[in-house]
């Protein structure tokens, strides 16, 4: 089977844990990708038997088939050390790191497929696929199930109604994300307060690097446009994409809060860090159909600066929340 696979330089993918004579095959394909979740798992081999020389054999052969599938000398030295009724997983940032599989997406982009032949379009199942592959997407489903379907869907119409358009890729990107939005806004408003304070140092990335874009830039990011968030460096979406992962995995809230802060709310902010705070992101994730941005750019670095520097105990934990509140 390695032999055949190798031939026809089949891909392969682990979708759980991948452990003894599996890795063989996993390690046959050209193209190699272990799902969240996943492990590949190693040890001795066993002749079945009680004769040590056969054991040995044994081993002598499953090490020249590692070393002929390019598997580290310190990984086939490991297993062979681990005995037989074990298993030994070393971690995905090592097998990463020895190019044994893919690396996973660093934000929430992920690879489209491709179809068997040119023109065609792959079955919706690949592009649930290539988003599980995602570890933030993985775990946001697992949070709020039906999530990859529907963005799966949304990215694969997307896909087709923009063939051979430069836009496509792009385009099918914006779709499947369009389907987290109010997952996000959801995460945000009945999140912890560390959760919300961890997004506004995403926020303050990502408002550094629109503004570096240009005034125009920014202000259409901070309306929520799916379009500049495009233009961002990777760096500044890779955070978003750990916030994401870490906020889907937080313990569920046993209530849910208004999307609008309560008037006296709303006093309290003001008196404290300014009128022009509440609501200030509150147009982040509504894909820019909710209006233009209530402040500028500009004074939305003022808003954070204020929050982070000045602003201490419940009045901030206050401000976190009501800036991404929509303001009555």
């Amino acid at each position: 089977m390695v032999t055949l696979i190798r031939q026809h330089g089949v891909g392969t993918r682990a979708t759980g844990n991948c452990e003894s004579a599996c890795t063989l095959i996993f390690l046959a394909g050209n193209k190699r990708q272990l799902m969240p979740g996943a492990q590949l798992g190693f040890h001795r081999a066993s002749s079945g038997t009680f004769n040590p020389a056969f054991d040995e054999i044994a081993n002598q052969e499953l090490a020249r088939t590692y070393r002929r599938m390019a598997l580290p000398e310190e990984f086939i030295q490991k297993t062979l050390n681990t005995p037989s009724r074990t298993m030994w997983y070393p971690p995905p940032v090592e097998l990463v790191r020895h190019s044994l599989i893919q690396p996973p997406p660093r934000t929430l982009d992920v690879a489209l497929p491709d179809g068997d032949k040119p023109g065609q379009y792959a079955p919706l199942s690949d592009y649930v696929n290539a988003l599980r592959a995602s570890d933030a997407w993985f775990r946001l489903d697992q949070r709020f199930p039906g999530l990859i379907d529907d963005a799966a869907g949304r990215m694969r119409a997307a896909h087709v109604a923009l063939a051979g358009s430069e836009l496509a890729v792009a385009g099918a990107q914006i779709a499947a994300q369009s389907a987290l939005a109010p997952n996000v806004r959801e995460m945000l408003l009945n999140g912890s307060r560390d959760l919300r304070r961890r997004y506004l140092q995403v926020v303050r990335a990502q408002l550094t690097a629109a503004q570096a874009l240009g005034a125009e830039t920014c202000q259409s990011w901070l309306s929520g446009s799916p379009v500049p968030r495009r233009l961002l460096p990777e760096d500044a979406m890779a955070l978003e994409a750990l916030w994401l992962t870490d906020a889907a995995s937080e313990v569920l809230p046993t209530r849910a809060r208004a999307p609008q802060p309560t008037p006296l709310e709303l006093e309290v902010v003001s008196r404290t860090v300014g009128a022009t705070a509440s609501g200030a992101f509150s147009k982040l994730w509504t894909d820019g159909e909710a209006g233009p941005a209530p402040i500028t750019c500009e004074r939305a670095g003022q808003v954070l600066d204020h929050i982070q520097r000045r602003t201490v105990g419940a009045p901030r934990e206050l401000a976190e929340r009501v800036v991404f509140q929509n303001a009555r």
